[in-house]
């Protein structure tokens, strides 16, 4: 049966790339064929050929449209230019960096590899082309919040540390987060909440570590130090109150319980 023609302001292109997207990740590349994709668009089996010479070039402008709309929110060069410090700033560039992790493109994307990668189709094939153009892209990420990270170095507001590393270990941190409570964020509707609990905490714990102040470090040592010999050594419990605040932080106990509970989910 022939399809209804297409309605005015339809892009009839796009429909076969966004139904093309569907279909790989739920049957692979191997096992799509285009007449699944077809119906999936709601478009004749002969038109799909209209746009796309193979089914190979199909999957390839279907992948390379939504890895493009991923990292299109993950440029962080405006952030380079920011003269926020970085306790405002790199939180909310890990909250941009999970944002885009959690987009609709990031999880078709995520949905398309595992499927291809469970199948054996990871390093043969289209995928094969699809995964040096992502890791090129993270590289350009990676190499962004580097050279952030320099800048600040250079301002004198971070100390001197190894910035490529710390550039991998942020990144990679939030993503295995993120990973980890991918369904809890997926099905909450505070999910955009979620994703700016899990970024503060962990700009935080990379900015400030685990360790309390400094005063209240000092305050134990001397205690136990002025110990007799025959005393038994103590640390004493601190109450919270009497821990001084760190310089630039505030870390309220809602956002380490929304975090707990994404991650839990």
């Amino acid at each position: 049966m022939a399809r209804k023609p297409a309605q005015p302001g339809v892009d009839r292109r796009q429909q076969i790339l966004d139904a093309a997207l569907e279909v790989f990740a739920e049957q692979g590349f191997d096992g799509a064929t285009s007449k699944d994709i077809a119906k999936r668009a709601d478009v004749t089996h002969g038109l799909i050929y209209f746009y796309f010479d193979n089914k190979e070039e199909l999957f390839l402008a279907a992948f390379e449209q939504e890895a493009k709309a991923i990292f299109t929110q993950l440029d962080f060069a405006g952030a380079l230019e920011s003269d926020a410090p970085p306790e405002i700033e790199l939180p909310a560039m890990l909250t941009r960096f999970l944002r885009a992790l959690a987009s609709a493109p990031a999880q078709s994307i995520l949905r398309v590899m595992m499927h291809m990668a469970a199948h054996g189709e990871r390093d043969k094939g289209p995928l094969r082309e699809c995964k040096g153009f992502m890791e090129g892209q993270v590289r350009i990420v990676v190499a962004q919040m580097r050279e952030y990270l320099d800048r600040q170095v250079a301002n004198g507001r971070l100390r001197p540390v190894d910035t490529g590393l710390m550039a991998k270990a942020l990144l990679g941190s939030a993503m295995v987060l993120f990973r980890s409570a991918l369904y809890g964020l997926g099905q909450e509707q505070n999910c955009a909440d979620s994703i700016d609990a899990l970024a503060a905490t962990l700009a935080d714990t990379f900015l400030h570590g685990l360790l309390v102040s400094s005063t209240a470090v000092t305050s134990v040592g001397a205690h136990v130090a002025t110990s007799t010999p025959h005393e038994e050594a103590t640390i004493p419990t601190i109450p919270p109150e009497e821990i001084p605040p760190r310089r630039g932080t505030s870390a309220p106990q809602k956002t380490a319980n929304a975090v707990l509970s994404v991650s839990e989910g």
